[in-house]
């Protein structure tokens, strides 16, 4: 290190350690004080301690500074970094505790003169602001730009426009308020005073979009779901959300309120059949055309009439039910268990009304709709708790597609494959790297987890998920209408199963659900042949996704563009020229990118395999074609013993007709079994009934010379005493007796 950088360290340094000094009495300060009460301190100490708090603020500011300097000149960098974490961590515990003693003073305290007016005024004074109102929360924003204006001009007037709030402490608000993609945009930026500015003009850059944002609420209003029968609480919830969105785009400068007839229009067209006929009975009455306002004052009545009758049907007394309490044994045990079961409490917001009815559940998105029913492990079908969409047993269906699952968890196939096909990626013959991560996979439905290799793939238009992982996870299937994905060369392939899963990083709280297309494969193995690490000159302090990205191995799961940008991070490491780049995500980190080896040649790997034509056309004969004489040896011995019965057995009769012989597997002497004794029996009976009857014994003898003469032929003339035509050969012969017998 050159003399004059030792010797500005050396002045920074002796900076730090007055400025440890100044930390060091401000925390004895503070000892001294916490050991007073709160309600004990004088009006001059709370001051003091209101300043002395307020430039000790000055001071962390101040050595935020300092110890950047220092870290840029320093050549121990980890020395530094544990340096920088011991004195900020005493300094938020400091600022914590003497924050602490000053919201432990009462507002009301007051010192007083010692007159009697004043006293008056200070009793009266103490008196009203007793009653202590409620904190207001900072509101939180989660990317979604229909929640952009309302969280932006409600974190203005909180904190942007306190003065009395310092800089840094605005920075820390703002970071605690963003959630999901909202908070990758501030991310890089460093945590200090000055980039507080900073971060809130890029966070206005990105969300003040207002093209997007009249893009987004227009579409709010357009897929307002419409209902599908009279309900009070449907009914004021298309109130809000309307008025809502237009709120909004008046906000952005659009003429909204010369849009009545169309918004009366598209809102209509939501309504059930039984409350439109009532508004076009109503716009019937009218002499004008109906404002915006007219129609809300309309679906107002409307719902406050609704909301009367169901009320007064539900406090009408059930006769039935409380007829049969009486008569019950258990008359108490009844009547409060029947309570129980017919009150109705939402899962959502614990109200006394159906999931499919809750305000709240409404309003949120169908991703957030999902998620909410697997947490709760309510039933894709009735919305309910205690058991699953297989076991459910509530006949409805989906209204758009019939299928096994509610209307509002339905997914509009076009948010999952439009008309387009899905390209898919396709590397080069050189050896290159591509973005593959280990994951943990997790069943929403029994929460099963298996670990995962995926491939991140810009790419893909959909995320996929091989049939092997699908069995071990034994993920339930939805079936969807076919859809045709392509890749190189367009060739198709149609997929009809979807699964929900959720993915799990391994290095971070990262967490996502996916809806993944099922495909018998996804590639070959990636990469294609092992990589020399030692070629890669890779840094020993970075966690990676794929540790053992360099052996080949099978891809179970391919993540599309959809997810991709959730995932990565900013940051990137360039290892060299024809060497592959490192780039930061919630999985690790990511390798992907030449490695300078050529793999064999002519061999080009595709994300997505295709049989070819010949190949199967190929199979297809093979299955058809009869085994020749040759491949005698392929045969069972009881197909053998079947063919030799035939050569031996097929004749052609004088009619030109074939004759062949049934063959047995075996012969009747052992498929009947042992069926002497059952015969013999039957036989000693029959000449019992004989030999109570004479007549019947002759004509019965008579009957069987006949039938043995004739070698088992009957002759009809020679018994004409026998009706035989009345009979049938395969009845039994008991009943071949003398008709004037039983008359």
């Amino acid at each position: 290190m050159p003399e004059s950088e030792s010797y500005g360290l050396k002045e920074l340094l002796k900076k730090r350690s007055t400025i440890k000094g100044r930390l060091t009495k401000f925390k004895e300060y503070l000892t001294v004080l916490s050991q007073i009460k709160p309600v004990d301190l004088t009006t001059l100490q709370i001051k003091e301690v209101t300043l002395r708090l307020a430039k000790f603020q000055e001071l962390f500011s101040s050595f935020d500074n300092l110890q950047s300097q220092i870290e840029l000149l320093s050549v121990d960098d980890d020395e530094q970094l544990k340096e920088r974490d011991l004195l900020e961590n005493q300094f938020y515990s400091s600022i914590s505790t003497a924050q602490d003693i000053l919201d432990a003073i009462p507002v009301t305290k007051e010192r007083f003169d010692g007159s009697m007016a004043s006293a008056v005024s200070g009793s009266c004074s103490h008196a009203i602001n007793t009653v202590k109102l409620p904190t207001i929360k900072l509101p939180t924003f989660d990317g979604n730009y229909l929640k952009w204006l309302e969280f932006r001009d409600t974190f203005d007037s909180l904190i942007n426009s306190n003065d009395s709030i310092p800089t840094i402490n605005k920075f820390h608000y703002l970071r605690s308020a963003l959630e999901g993609s909202a908070t990758v945009v501030i991310k890089s930026i460093e945590f200090t005073t000055a980039n507080y500015k900073v971060a809130w003009d890029l966070l206005c850059e990105r969300y003040n979009n207002k093209n997007i944002l009249i893009n987004n609420h227009l579409k709010a209003l357009y897929h307002i779901e419409p209902i599908t029968r009279e309900s009070f609480k449907a009914l004021r919830y298309l109130i809000d959300q309307v008025s809502k969105n237009l709120r909004a785009l008046g906000t952005l400068g659009l003429p909204t309120e010369q849009w009545d007839v169309l918004v009366v229009f598209m809102m209509s067209s939501k309504l059930d059949v039984t409350t439109n006929r009532k508004w076009e009975e109503h716009k019937n009455s009218l002499t004008t055309l109906p404002t915006l306002n007219d129609f809300n004052t309309f679906l107002r009545n409307r719902a406050d009439v609704l909301e009367t009758t169901q009320s007064t049907r539900c406090d009408r007394p059930d006769n039935k039910s409380h007829f049969k309490s009486q008569h019950s044994s258990k008359s108490l045990v009844a009547a409060s268990t029947s309570t129980v079961a017919q009150k109705r409490i939402c899962s959502i917001c614990k109200n006394d009304h159906r999931v499919y009815l809750c305000p709240t559940f409404l309003e949120m998105s169908l991703k957030e709709r999902q998620d909410k029913t697997d947490k709760l492990k309510l039933c894709a079908n009735c919305l309910r708790e205690g058991h699953n969409v297989n076991r459910c047993r509530l006949k409805g269906c989906c209204r758009s597609c019939k299928g096994k699952h509610n209307s509002l968890l339905h997914i509009e196939q076009e948010n999952v494959l439009t008309s387009a096909p899905v390209s898919l990626a396709v590397s080069s013959t050189k050896q290159v790297l591509l973005c593959t991560a280990v994951v943990d996979i997790v069943n929403p439905q029994n929460n099963v987890c298996k670990p995962a290799r995926i491939l991140l793939d810009t790419g893909s238009q959909s995320c996929f998920i091989t049939n092997a992982l699908k069995n071990k996870l034994d993920l339930s299937i939805n079936k969807i209408n076919s859809v045709n994905v392509s890749g190189i060369n367009n060739i198709g392939f149609n997929i009809s199963e979807r699964c929900h899963i959720q993915l799990n990083s391994r290095v971070s709280s990262f967490t996502t659900k996916l809806d993944c297309l099922v495909v018998p494969n996804i590639t070959g193995t990636v990469p294609s042949k092992e990589i020399k690490l030692h070629n890669l000159k890779l840094p020993l302090n970075i966690t990676l996704a794929d540790p053992e990205f360099y052996e080949p191995s099978e891809i179970d799961i391919l993540i599309g563009a959809d997810v991709f940008w959730d995932i990565i991070g900013s940051q990137q490491i360039k290892l060299g020229p024809c060497l592959p780049t490192l780039q930061d995500s919630k999985l690790g980190w990511l390798i992907s990118g030449p490695v300078g080896v050529a793999c064999s040649k002519g061999k080009v790997i595709c994300n997505f395999t295709q049989s070819d034509l010949h190949e199967t056309m190929k199979k297809f004969w093979e299955v058809e074609e009869l085994p020749a004489s040759s491949k005698n040896n392929s045969l069972s011995l009881e197909e053998q013993l079947c063919e030799t019965h035939f050569i031996q057995n097929t004749t052609r009769l004088s009619s030109g007709r074939f004759s062949v012989k049934m063959p047995f597997k075996e012969s009747p002497e052992h498929s009947l079994g042992e069926s002497f004794y059952s015969a013999r029996g039957r036989f000693f009976n029959l000449e019992k009934k004989l030999y109570k009857n004479e007549r019947t014994k002759k004509h019965y003898s008579d009957f069987i010379k006949v039938f043995t003469v004739n070698e088992g032929k009957i002759d009809t003339k020679g018994c004409s005493l026998i009706d035989f035509n009345e009979y049938s050969r395969f009845d039994k012969l008991k009943r071949i007796i003398l008709k004037e017998f039983f008359e």
